[in-house]
């Protein structure tokens, strides 16, 4: 047990947190709990990045974004609740094209979404996509969100943040008073290039190598329908 929640399964694990499959006592539903790793030495730095989560995460109301319940904590343990969502991440390489098509541009729906509610996600990519059992799509992990309205910001200039293969050249070079919504925009053509071909615009065998790639070449030209391949190159 949890406080007031019995945790079932774990779901997943990254770098700031552990979240289970968990069951509310107290209303009888099963929800989502993400708890911060708090490693000895961590600083009060990860703690407001866990904070910002949560916030930027409370401000979004949208059908296509994960819903936030409750914001707690339990002992030294710092956790939220969020909507179980019963699926899997995205496959760009499973089914029909037009379906994986389809629930893209109900990504790109919610992005704009939270762009327009001045959250930007900073971390797109297939497995921050969670597709139910019905098909539809639901963004989750806000652990690299920025707030456009905030003053300050965790990251520093030179500092590098978010998954290689997805990230913007803005991002990949460190330049991070160029980040913005054009980089969730970037991210989304990647996840649609790699929709079209099988594979993700730039590859390497190291991240140093794969930065290069993104922040000095051009991508070539993904397969698939012309005007799907013309948007993902202009994203």
């Amino acid at each position: 047990r949890f406080g007031p929640y019995e945790l079932i399964a774990k779901l997943g694990e990254g770098g700031m947190g552990v979240v289970y499959r968990a069951r509310d006592g107290r209303l009888g539903r099963e929800v989502a709990l993400k708890m911060l790793k708090f490693p000895p030495g961590a600083g009060v730095a990860l703690i407001e990045r866990f904070r910002r989560e949560e916030r930027n995460a409370a401000r979004l109301k949208h059908p296509g974004i994960v819903t936030l319940y409750e914001i707690g904590q339990e002992g030294d343990a710092l956790y939220y609740t969020m909507e179980l969502i019963d699926g899997g991440p995205f496959d760009t390489g499973h089914g029909e094209l037009r379906r994986r098509i389809e629930v893209l541009e109900k990504v790109a729906r919610a992005v704009q979404y939270a762009h327009e509610q001045s959250v930007v996600h900073r971390d797109l990519k297939p497995g921050n996509i969670l597709v139910d059992a019905k098909g539809e799509p639901h963004l989750l992990d806000l652990g690299l969100s920025m707030d456009l309205e905030a003053p300050g910001e965790l990251t520093r200039p030179g500092h590098f943040f978010g998954t290689p293969a997805y990230m913007s050249p803005e991002q990949a070079d460190g330049r991070v008073r160029e980040v913005g919504p054009h980089s969730d925009v970037y991210a989304l053509g990647v996840i649609l290039y790699q929709t079209l071909s099988g594979h993700v615009p730039f590859a390497a065998e190291t991240n140093v190598e794969l930065i290069r790639r993104i922040v000095s070449e051009e991508p070539a030209s993904p397969s698939g329908p012309a005007d799907l391949a013309a948007i993902a190159l202009k994203a």
